[in-house]
């Protein structure tokens, strides 16, 4: 009988924080690109800036396909009783 060992080379995403702040989209995309993001996933519950419109919902999934970097949105909340909601939805996101 022979036996088969393959060392399999498993990669976890790295998950980053980062608020668009006062930014430019130029500055915001340039820390991302800096860290090598390849998906935004935007957490704020209502996506959208009074202040900022280059951070509303469709404007930044727009800027973001152009720059080949991916955009999901959803709501992980952090204060969540049961870890798995949260395991679950880290899971549908990436």
């Amino acid at each position: 009988m022979v036996l088969v060992v393959r060392k399999i080379k498993i990669e976890i995403p790295a998950v980053f924080t980062i608020g668009h702040s006062t930014r430019t989209w130029k500055e915001f995309l340039e820390i991302l690109r800096a860290h090598r993001v390849e998906r935004v996933i935007d957490v704020r519950s209502v996506a959208r800036s009074r202040h900022n419109p280059q951070f509303n919902r469709e404007i930044l999934r727009t800027k973001l396909r152009a720059a080949r970097i991916g955009y999901a949105f959803g709501i992980i909340s952090s204060t969540s009783v049961n870890p798995r909601v949260t395991q679950l939805a880290l899971k549908f996101a990436f």
